[in-house]
C-alpha cells in the first residue's frame, strides 16, 4: 500500500471552529491533502492510506485513513475536519506505544520518534526536500513505500543518516500527493 505521512508541527483542532466552517489553515491543509490523496471520481483509492502526523512534546501522533477500510467519509472537508476532530478525540485517550481503529477505519496511534524513525527504517521512504529537483515521474517509484512531506519544518533528521531517497518539495503538500498519484495513475 502506498503512505502518505504528512508531518505537522502543529494541527490545532479547534471545534468551535469547525462547527462554523473556519478552519485553522493547517487543518485545511490536513483536509485537502486527505481529499486528494483517497477520493477519485466517486470512489476511493483501495491500495492508498494518508497519515496526518504531529510532532508532540511526549511524541508523536498518527491519524491514519487508510482507503482500503475507510467508510462514511465524503470528499469534503466539513466531513474530513469533523473525522479529524474525533481522532483527535481518540488520540487523547490512548498512551504512547497504543493505537485504536475507529468503527469508520480511521486508525489513531501513539509512538515516541525514536520508535517512528524505527517503523520509518524498515520501509522504502521517500522525502519531500527543498534540496531535491527530483520530480515523482522521473524515476521509478516503489508503490509499497512511504512518501514524507514535513509541512512546516524540516524533520531535524539528516537524509543522509538515513535511508530517505529524496524528492521535490513543493510549496504545498497537497501537490505533492498529486504529483505522485499522478506519476502511479500513468506509469
Amino acid at each position: 500500500m502506498r503512505t502518505y505521512m504528512i508531518v505537522f508541527d502543529s494541527l490545532p483542532i479547534e471545534k468551535s471552529r469547525i462547527r462554523v466552517g473556519r478552519n485553522p489553515q493547517s487543518l485545511v491543509t490536513a483536509c485537502r491533502c486527505v481529499n486528494i490523496a483517497l477520493f477519485v471520481s466517486g470512489n476511493l483509492r483501495r491500495d492508498v492510506q494518508i497519515v496526518l502526523s504531529q510532532c508532540e512534546d511526549d511524541g508523536v501522533s498518527f491519524i491514519t485513513f487508510p482507503g482500503d477500510r475507510l467508510k462514511r467519509v465524503s470528499p469534503d472537508e466539513r466531513s474530513i475536519s469533523f473525522f479529524i476532530m474525533k481522532a483527535a478525540d481518540h488520540l487523547e485517550r490512548i498512551a504512547s506505544g497504543e493505537e485504536a481503529t475507529m468503527n469508520n477505519g480511521i486508525r489513531v496511534e501513539k509512538c515516541t520518534p525514536d520508535e517512528m524513525l524505527d517503523s520509518l527504517s524498515k520501509s522504502q521512504v521517500y522525502l519531500a526536500d527543498p534540496s531535491s529537483e527530483i520530480m515523482p515521474r522521473q524515476i521509478r517509484l516503489k508503490p509499497e513505500s512511504i512518501f514524507l512531506y514535513p509541512v512546516d519544518s524540516p524533520l531535524g533528521i539528516n537524509p543522509s543518516d538515513f535511508s530517505f531517497d529524496l524528492l521535490w518539495k513543493p510549496e504545498h503538500p497537497e501537490r505533492f500527493i498529486n504529483d505522485l498519484n499522478r506519476a502511479f495513475d500513468y506509469s
